[in-house]
């Protein structure tokens, strides 16, 4: 299920933030409240993949820890009015989505469904067996919900309660291929996507696909490529 964090400016929800809530319960919705403090945060947000960050308030020193740790995912503003100093706010700080006014639970609700349709973390159809059996959709639906640290063997299967040789047996049935060559393809694509289509550094890109560091990375990246990413990208500009 896709993880959303709500940043509360008070110290309880509402009842129409409860009933958003209720929307989505399908969803798992993340509560950081004002009376929080930054150790909180990241203990909530250990080892998780946050796929949407909803806030009412401007946090600035927030918003750049959370934006550090998750830099594409999208951060939308909601709140029942917006003044020109929080608008000017909200620029600055680079959100794109704003949802306010009588009519913002509804439009707020459309938007996410939209925004999860075209998640970065969402696989194309292409990387996906034509026949979606019960067990393709609970990979893909793992890969496009958990960190990408998740995205090994031996957690799958546990998540699926199976064994590892079952896991793997079944794999190769039903995606025609390894379960390696098929997660070094979903790799690449989110590679490509981040550092072409985002215009993510880097930098950036490679705690986001697990790698230790960016040395590992630029490794890994001129091994598969045959170039280096500075030489691919410096190709690209012209």
């Amino acid at each position: 299920m896709p993880v959303v964090l709500f940043l509360n400016s008070g110290d309880s929800v509402s009842e129409e933030e409860m009933a958003l809530l209720k929307h989505f319960s399908h969803w798992e919705w993340i509560l950081y409240q004002k009376s929080d403090n930054a150790k909180t945060l990241n203990q909530k947000l250990k080892n998780r993949e946050i796929h949407f960050i909803i806030s009412n308030r401007i946090d600035d020193f927030i918003l750049d820890r959370i934006r550090e740790r998750f830099p594409v995912s999208p951060i939308i503003y909601y709140a029942s009015r917006l003044d020109s100093a929080t608008l000017k706010r909200l620029y600055r700080a680079g959100i794109e989505h704003c949802v306010i006014g009588d009519s913002r639970q509804a439009l707020l609700i459309d938007l996410l469904h939209k925004l999860w349709e075209k998640h970065w973390k969402r696989l194309p159809s292409a990387l996906l067996p034509k026949k979606k059996t019960v067990f393709v959709k609970k990979v893909a639906r793992f890969i496009e919900e958990e960190p990408i640290s998740f995205f090994n063997i031996k957690y799958m299967a546990n998540t699926l309660q199976l064994t590892e040789y079952q896991f793997r047996d079944q794999f190769k049935k039903s995606f025609q291929v390894n379960f390696r060559t098929f997660k070094q393809k979903v790799l690449d694509h989110y590679e490509s996507l981040l550092l072409f289509e985002k215009k993510l550094t880097p930098g950036r890109i490679y705690p986001m696909l697990n790698y230790r560091n960016l040395s590992a990375f630029s490794r890994s990246f001129k091994v598969r490529h045959g170039n280096s990413w500075q030489n691919v990208m410096r190709l690209l500009e012209y």
